[in-house]
């Protein structure tokens, strides 16, 4: 396709024909012009950047197989430091799963969980998670029991349940109406 790598004492470049680097790969990171398509994992020590001429940035994550139910892992955004030295572990995450029934051709219900590690822990707990339906969960420290919501359907703030069991509401009404 007329594009060609080229090597020197500071950089590893991916060149287009006409000589424009398509990605650099140097001591200050990666850098990427136009898109890069890559199969499998891929891991860095510096940053990625990804420059694009007037158009915007979508990072995709896409997992084969149709989701047959709630709970099947789309993809997440993990922050990683390491614990040890060696051991990587998650500081805080960002996740997205199915949510509810199966999937088809029209019906992709999701949910998007927001995850944090406590002090003295090494494990991830949901502190916000926002429905398919618009729910939003704000979960207490231990990350298992939802303490306050808002119930997008019923227009309800709640406190110390879940939507479904309407514990505590306050209901938001519009005046305007």
């Amino acid at each position: 396709n007329g594009n060609y790598i080229l090597l020197d004492s500071d950089n590893l470049a991916i060149r287009s024909q006409a000589g424009s680097n398509r990605v650099i790969v140097n001591s200050s990171g990666i850098d990427v012009t136009g898109s890069v398509v890559a199969d499998g994992v891929q891991s860095t020590d510096g940053d990625i950047k990804v420059t694009t001429l007037g158009s915007f940035v979508g990072f995709n994550s896409q997992r084969a197989g149709v989701p047959s139910g709630g709970g099947y892992q789309l993809g997440r955004l993990n922050f990683d430091a390491y614990s040890t030295g060696t051991t990587f572990v998650s500081g805080a995450s960002i996740q997205s799963y199915s949510d509810g029934a199966a999937w088809t051709s029209s019906s992709t219900p999701a949910y998007l969980s927001f995850q944090t590690t406590p002090s003295g822990s090494t494990s991830l707990k949901e502190r916000i998670k926002v429905a398919n339906n618009g729910d939003i969960s704000f979960y207490e420290d231990t990350g298992t029991t939802a303490k306050f919501f808002w119930d997008a359907s019923a227009e309800n703030l709640g406190i110390g349940g879940v939507p479904a069991t309407n514990a505590s509401t306050l209901q938001i009404t519009d005046d305007a109406t």
